[in-house]
Protein backbone atom coordinates (compact mmCIF):
# COMPACT_ATOMS: atom_id res chain seq x y z
CA UNK A 1 0.00 0.00 0.00
CA UNK A 2 2.81 2.40 0.87
CA UNK A 3 4.50 1.56 -2.43
CA UNK A 4 1.33 2.34 -4.32
CA UNK A 5 0.92 5.74 -2.63
CA UNK A 6 4.62 6.50 -3.14
CA UNK A 7 4.39 5.53 -6.84
CA UNK A 8 1.28 7.69 -7.42
CA UNK A 9 2.93 10.61 -5.60
CA UNK A 10 6.14 10.26 -7.65
CA UNK A 11 4.23 10.12 -10.96
CA UNK A 12 2.13 13.14 -9.95
CA UNK A 13 5.23 15.10 -8.94
CA UNK A 14 7.01 14.15 -12.16
CA UNK A 15 3.99 15.21 -14.25
CA UNK A 16 3.69 18.62 -12.57
CA UNK A 17 7.40 19.40 -12.85
CA UNK A 18 7.51 18.39 -16.52
CA UNK A 19 4.44 20.47 -17.34
CA UNK A 20 5.75 23.54 -15.51
CA UNK A 21 9.06 23.44 -17.39
CA UNK A 22 7.51 23.25 -20.84
CA UNK A 23 5.13 26.17 -20.37
CA UNK A 24 6.36 29.46 -21.82
CA UNK A 25 6.13 32.53 -19.70
CA UNK A 26 5.30 35.59 -21.79
CA UNK A 27 7.16 37.88 -19.40
CA UNK A 28 10.45 36.16 -20.30
CA UNK A 29 10.22 37.20 -23.96
CA UNK A 30 11.82 40.48 -24.92
CA UNK A 31 11.00 42.61 -27.94
CA UNK A 32 13.33 45.25 -29.23
CA UNK A 33 12.20 48.07 -31.45
CA UNK A 34 13.95 51.14 -32.76
CA UNK A 35 11.90 54.32 -32.58
CA UNK A 36 14.36 57.03 -33.67
CA UNK A 37 17.20 57.19 -36.17
CA UNK A 38 19.29 60.39 -36.23
CA UNK A 39 21.83 61.37 -38.87
CA UNK A 40 23.99 64.43 -38.30
CA UNK A 41 26.78 65.87 -40.46
CA UNK A 42 28.68 69.05 -41.14
CA UNK A 43 29.67 68.08 -44.70
CA UNK A 44 27.26 68.83 -47.52
CA UNK A 45 28.60 65.95 -49.64
CA UNK A 46 27.80 63.45 -46.89
CA UNK A 47 24.11 64.28 -47.28
CA UNK A 48 24.28 62.81 -50.79
CA UNK A 49 25.90 59.57 -49.66
CA UNK A 50 23.58 58.48 -46.85
CA UNK A 51 23.09 54.70 -46.83
CA UNK A 52 19.31 54.48 -46.81
CA UNK A 53 19.38 50.67 -46.78
CA UNK A 54 21.12 50.85 -43.38
CA UNK A 55 18.31 53.08 -42.15
CA UNK A 56 15.73 50.51 -43.31
CA UNK A 57 17.75 47.74 -41.65
CA UNK A 58 17.68 49.58 -38.32
CA UNK A 59 13.86 49.38 -38.28
CA UNK A 60 13.72 45.76 -39.50
CA UNK A 61 12.67 44.28 -36.12
CA UNK A 62 9.79 46.72 -35.58
CA UNK A 63 6.14 45.84 -35.84
CA UNK A 64 4.28 47.43 -38.76
CA UNK A 65 2.31 49.77 -36.47
CA UNK A 66 5.29 51.02 -34.42
CA UNK A 67 5.78 54.78 -34.65
CA UNK A 68 9.24 55.77 -35.87
CA UNK A 69 11.12 59.02 -36.48
CA UNK A 70 13.95 59.58 -38.93
CA UNK A 71 15.89 62.83 -38.66
CA UNK A 72 18.68 64.39 -40.69
CA UNK A 73 20.63 67.33 -39.27
CA UNK A 74 23.11 69.51 -41.11
CA UNK A 75 25.43 71.69 -39.07
CA UNK A 76 26.95 73.95 -41.72
CA UNK A 77 29.74 76.27 -40.77
CA UNK A 78 28.31 79.77 -41.02
CA UNK A 79 30.66 82.17 -42.71
CA UNK A 80 31.50 85.50 -41.22
CA UNK A 81 28.82 88.16 -41.55
CA UNK A 82 31.46 90.67 -42.71
CA UNK A 83 31.51 89.03 -46.16
CA UNK A 84 28.14 90.28 -47.43
CA UNK A 85 28.56 88.95 -50.99
CA UNK A 86 28.45 85.28 -49.98
CA UNK A 87 25.69 83.48 -48.16
CA UNK A 88 26.54 81.37 -45.14
CA UNK A 89 25.43 77.77 -45.04
CA UNK A 90 22.25 77.09 -43.14
CA UNK A 91 21.89 74.71 -40.23
CA UNK A 92 18.79 72.58 -40.35
CA UNK A 93 17.16 69.47 -38.97
CA UNK A 94 14.46 67.52 -40.80
CA UNK A 95 12.32 65.01 -38.93
CA UNK A 96 9.82 62.67 -40.51
CA UNK A 97 7.59 60.47 -38.38
CA UNK A 98 5.19 57.69 -39.23
CA UNK A 99 4.59 53.97 -38.97
CA UNK A 100 7.27 51.37 -39.64
CA UNK A 101 5.24 50.08 -42.56
CA UNK A 102 5.61 53.49 -44.27
CA UNK A 103 9.42 53.62 -44.10
CA UNK A 104 9.87 53.61 -47.89
CA UNK A 105 7.68 56.70 -48.29
CA UNK A 106 9.46 58.46 -45.42
CA UNK A 107 12.87 57.79 -46.94
CA UNK A 108 11.68 58.94 -50.39
CA UNK A 109 10.44 62.22 -48.87
CA UNK A 110 13.73 62.79 -47.05
CA UNK A 111 15.73 62.09 -50.21
CA UNK A 112 13.66 64.58 -52.21
CA UNK A 113 14.00 67.30 -49.58
CA UNK A 114 17.76 66.76 -49.26
CA UNK A 115 18.26 66.68 -53.03
CA UNK A 116 16.47 70.03 -53.41
CA UNK A 117 18.53 71.55 -50.62
CA UNK A 118 21.83 70.28 -52.09
CA UNK A 119 20.93 71.56 -55.57
CA UNK A 120 20.05 74.96 -54.11
CA UNK A 121 23.33 75.19 -52.22
CA UNK A 122 25.45 74.03 -55.17
CA UNK A 123 24.03 76.68 -57.50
Amino acid sequence: MIRKIFLIGAITLLTFTTYSQSKKNSSDEFKTSVTTFDISTDNLDELKSIDWEAVKEAFRTNEKDDLITISVAYNGKNKSTTDLNKEGEDNFKIEISGKSSEIDEQIDNLQRILQKYIEKKKS
